[in-house]
């Protein structure tokens, strides 16, 4: 349970080792917005993940008293974010990962893309304040550097993953205090992420006195949105509910994944439903990207009997989060009674949850290969133009936040040669061959003028587009066959300016 310390005006809130959180496979949702936590970390969970960045001095100067967030890129733009700490005095590090292509399972030091690990000595970052914006151009401050408050910005891509590690090395006024938490905000931010899933009810646990029940979430909701009259859910049960409270919630700062449901009395031995709905805050229960709990499916049901509680609770899943970890049971396929989980409350009661579990359908996978030019762009099928060899993915989702299609392009990049060609007679007979006399080129032109000229050096024709030709006319009037002067001004891509003079010869 949360601890609350007070060291001089700094008040910490320090969470028990081996939050889910620390964990770069359950890190916390977020989807662009302004999030704070008021929570002091320690540790780096129960798995280490990340033992070292390019901005540590060699293996371990990675995760240390962590926290992670996920956020996944719906719309190309840039990402900037400054993480901003309660208490300036406190020293905050970050490793920014792309995991588009790779498993939270295996990170490693070449996923990071940006970093700063500097030594926040008082006076170094302007009110201890570090992150990603537009002017930087670092993407790596390495240990013992002073300033370098920011990196530079992140090119984020639709499709791509990223997951963001925060260290707390704790405060430089109390050397050997926890932090009283922070604000990441990503304001400025141009590109879009995935709200993810709404939370849902996981499952309940009774407190052994029955006037009171532990509902446990899916996900991580804002203490903020749970009303402390217990409005945001009714039962079955002939007793009313006069208050709940989330676990480690401090007031209406911080998160939990799960509340305790207080009753008037204790309830009866029954059978009983416990249903989700809006309460006396005009609202139901909201994930960090405040996301509503759906309503009216939040309901699960719930036994009250002489040996515990017994409940059983309906979750759906996309295809993707195979296998499927709940409550440390591995579930590999979906389908009723696919698992049951009993344990024994802080009180000594027992519990017992059984899961029947929906499983979306698999993604269709979508992939090809296009080459182009080294002077071309190629606008993949989701609007976003690439001019660079590469493996770029793109997921499309269905209503229910899960992969619909899963699509990948690979994209070759070839020298093809580039030029222009100028003719040297042209026939305007109307016989639609070789009637128009202009340049053919093969390439990217970045300039392109054209202009012709009589005997006597009068200009009769020019274009600035060489799919525009002279039809040996002026003023629809046919001029005589002849030599007449062309010059030709053109630039390709990754090329010198060319200027060009010659002759053609009109044939009729």
């Amino acid at each position: 349970m949360l601890l609350t310390d007070s060291i001089g005006a700094q008040v910490i809130h320090r969470l028990p080792p081996d939050q889910p959180e620390q964990d770069a496979c359950s890190a916390l949702a977020l989807c662009g917005n302004s999030f704070t936590t008021p929570y002091s970390y320690t540790g780096s969970g129960k798995i280490l993940d990340l033992n070292e960045t390019p901005c540590g001095q060699g293996v371990g100067s990675g995760e240390v008293n962590s926290v992670w967030f996920r956020l996944n890129v719906n719309a190309n733009g840039k990402m900037i974010f400054k993480i901003k700490p309660v208490n300036p005095d406190d020293d905050y590090d970050f490793a920014v990962l792309n995991i588009a292509n790779t498993s939270c399972s295996y990170l490693k030091s070449s996923n990071v893309v940006r970093c700063n690990f500097n030594n926040n000595s008082p006076g170094s970052n302007v009110a201890g304040i570090v992150g990603l914006n537009l002017t930087s151009t670092a993407p790596y401050v390495q240990t013992g550097e002073t300033g370098g408050s920011f990196c530079q910005a992140i090119d984020a891509v639709a499709g791509e993953s990223y997951l963001i590690m925060v260290n707390n090395f704790g405060n430089y006024v109390n050397p050997n205090s926890g932090s009283a938490g922070f604000t990441i905000d990503f304001t400025g931010s141009t590109a879009l992420f995935n709200s993810g899933l709404p939370p849902a009810l996981s499952s309940i646990n009774a407190l052994c006195d029955n006037a009171a029940i532990m509902l446990h979430l899916t996900s991580e909701v804002l203490c903020s949105s749970i009303a402390p009259d217990g409005s945001d859910f009714s039962t079955t049960a002939p007793v009313d509910i006069v208050s709940a409270e989330g676990v480690n919630c401090n007031g209406n700062a911080g998160y939990t994944n799960s509340i305790i449901i207080n009753f008037k009395s204790p309830l009866p031995f029954n059978t009983y439903t416990l249903t989700a709905q809006t309460g006396s805050d005009s609202n139901t229960l909201l994930n960090l990207c405040n996301t509503a709990l759906v309503l009216p499916s939040g309901k699960i049901p719930f036994i009250i009997s002489s040996t515990g509680i017994t409940a059983s609770v309906n979750e759906s899943i996309c295809y993707a989060d195979l296998p499927y970890k709940w409550n440390g049971i591995s579930i590999t396929k979906g389908g009723d009674d696919v698992a049951e989980y009993t344990t024994v409350s802080y009180q000594g009661c027992d519990s017992t949850t059984i899961l029947n579990l929906t499983v979306g359908k698999p993604a269709i996978q979508s992939q090809f290969i296009k080459t182009i030019c080294s002077y071309d762009s190629y606008v993949l099928p989701w609007d976003s133009a690439v001019s660079s060899a590469g493996t770029y993915i793109h997921h499309y989702l269905n209503n229910a936040g899960c992969d619909s299609i899963v699509q990948q392009v690979t994209v070759n990049v070839s020298n093809c040669p580039q030029y222009v060609f100028i003719p040297s007679a042209f026939t305007p007979n109307a016989d639609n061959r070789n009637d128009i006399f202009k340049p053919t080129f093969q390439g990217r032109l970045l300039v392109h003028n054209f202009k012709i000229f009589n005997r006597w050096g009068k200009q009769i024709f020019a274009a600035g587009d060489f799919s525009k030709g002279w039809d040996g006319t002026i003023s629809g009037v046919p001029q005589p066959a002849g030599t007449y002067i062309w010059l030709c001004e053109y630039q390709l891509f990754d090329q010198p300016l060319h200027v060009e003079k010659g002759t053609v010869t009109l044939i009729r």
